[in-house]
């Protein structure tokens, strides 16, 4: 309940900020990330680190696909963790204000564990969210995601933010929280 409401409480304040001068949220974009995981299903001592790649293209006006992959590794003595995750959704996304868009995504995704525990989960995965430009170079997103995997469902909350040094290229910083992990991503975005 807790995150539901701070979830609303962003995602309100999202909504209403914007400046008169500042450009749209970016939907054309292809971004490599660096990303810290912490197991919180196991209580393990593992802290898996890696790369992930995501991209997003607009479809017309208001259609929107997006694709995300992540892969991340930690080692203890002669014990080692793995963690893959994909993700391929499919939405639209609808301009509330002049630098507020809302969006909702379903898609696949798909989450590979080894080592502690050795998993392979497909499901079914829902996304709602908002982004906005806060000023002319500053964007934050909220949104909200729940993964029904075979095994059992998931949420999962993803907060970024993304300074844009020149319309095309953007760094950020993303933190997400799920039930049995959560990641703090350094982006960088290339937008098109």
């Amino acid at each position: 309940m807790k995150h539901i409401k701070q979830l609303a409480s962003a995602a309100l304040l999202l909504s209403i900020a914007g400046q008169s001068y500042a450009q749209d949220p970016s939907w054309d974009f292809l971004q490599f990330s660096y990303e810290n995981v912490s197991d919180n299903e196991n209580n393990s001592d593992y802290r898996p680190s890696g790369l992930g790649i995501a991209g997003a293209s607009s479809i017309n006006d208001s259609g929107l696909l997006y694709i995300r992959y992540q892969r991340a590794t930690d080692e203890i003595g002669e014990d080692k963790f793995e963690l893959e995750n994909l993700n391929i959704s499919a939405g639209g996304r609808f301009n509330v204000w002049k630098q507020t868009d809302l969006y909702g995504l379903v898609g696949y995704a798909n989450r590979q564990l080894e080592g502690v525990v050795d998993r392979s989960d497909d499901g079914i995965v829902l996304t709602l969210g908002v982004r906005s430009v806060l000023i002319a170079d500053l964007e934050l997103g909220l949104s909200g995601s729940q993964i029904n995997y075979a095994q059992g469902a998931e949420t999962e909350f993803n907060l970024s933010a993304q300074y844009y040094f020149a319309p095309s290229f953007s760094v950020g910083a993303a933190y997400i929280s799920a039930d049995t992990t959560d990641t703090t991503q350094v982006q960088m975005s290339v937008h098109f």
